[in-house]
């Protein structure tokens, strides 16, 4: 990502995507999502690692492109099966968690569903685009299967 106005249009497509189906968010919603799909926990915090990050891309971009390759680990089915199920994230946005033989699957309301690969018992990426989560096990609770 080059600055925060790449997040920014993301989280637009995502807004007009869903609008395109009915389903209303707001630009503060869109914003929070996308940080959270990166990982971070708020738009705040993404947009400072961005920010920090563009700081830093000028000292990385005399450095050799690094081929720091995530390896992907087993974990057992039982324990993928734990994060199967429905997290809402607001009022218009779920994410859906699934097993898929030895993977997740997992997709945003009005988004395609990408495969996640374990890098931990608790660590995911996806291969197809440059994407991480992390999980815990949530109680029975917190996910609807």
């Amino acid at each position: 990502m080059r600055d925060f106005r790449d997040a920014k249009a993301m989280a637009q497509t995502l807004r007009e995507a869903l609008g395109a189906k009915s389903i209303p968010l707001t630009q503060s919603d869109s914003l929070e999502l996308i940080a959270r799909l990166f990982g971070q926990r708020d738009w705040n915090t993404l947009a400072a690692r961005i920010q920090s990050a563009g700081a830093a891309s000028d000292v990385a971009a005399a450095a050799p492109p690094s081929d720091a390759v995530r390896q992907e680990i087993a974990v057992a089915t039982a324990v993928l099966d734990r994060y199967a199920g429905y997290y809402q994230l607001s009022e218009q946005a779920v994410l859906s968690v699934t097993r898929d033989g030895q993977q997740l699957s997992i997709q945003l309301t009005g988004q395609r569903a990408v495969p996640f690969f374990a890098e931990s018992r608790t660590e995911f990426f996806a291969k197809e685009v440059d994407a991480q989560i992390g999980l815990s096990p949530a109680p029975m609770a917190r996910s609807r299967r």
